[in-house]
């Protein structure tokens, strides 16, 4: 099951007589002036929509302050984590696979894992150095940080011969 966070940031906007102030979230107008209104995500975050209109996906509106307005109106940015690619490979494909890449949140974590094709092939390591097979990362607000390449190298084995008695034994690569 997909959890979806909503965040909710607000401006508040006040019809009052007195002169133009503003701070983060709040200003205040007189009747007649426009307000401009901005909804910013935060890093690994998009903006939906505005809580009075969903079908308002624009993160900036223009508000005209007028008589009919409440003393004090309330602009809801709802926000949710954005969606970003985890691209998991193996660098030699014929020496094994890698699962767990596809399209997850903002701040979700993945298991990613590195399967060897055979038992010819043995995982080294991942590119940026972590030599377990599997993994758990989290996923980063970029895609530039959520590419992740198993790197596999043939597996050696040792052949051990011995004699049981009168005689020697070598053994060679061929």
């Amino acid at each position: 099951m997909k959890k979806t966070m909503l965040m909710v940031a607000a401006a508040f906007i006040s019809c009052m007589t007195s002169a133009w102030a503003q701070d983060l979230t709040q200003t205040t107008a007189t009747c007649g002036q426009t307000v401009t209104i901005t909804a910013t995500p935060d890093a690994g975050y998009k903006f939906l929509y505005w809580e009075d209109d969903h079908n308002n996906t624009n993160p900036v509106r223009e508000v005209e302050v007028n008589a009919d307005m409440e003393l004090t109106t309330n602009y809801e940015a709802v926000f949710t984590a954005a969606s970003y690619t985890v691209v998991a490979v193996a660098a030699e494909t014929e020496m094994g696979t890698v699962t767990g890449g596809g399209s997850y949140d903002f701040g979700q974590e993945v298991k990613l894992t590195a399967v060897p094709a055979s038992k010819c092939y043995q995982f080294k390591q991942w590119s940026d150095g972590v030599t377990t097979a599997e993994r758990t990362i989290t996923v980063a607000a970029n895609d530039t940080d959520n590419t992740y390449t198993a790197i596999f190298e043939e597996a050696e084995f040792t052949v051990k011969a011995s004699t049981a008695g009168n005689g020697s034994v070598t053994v060679a690569k061929k």
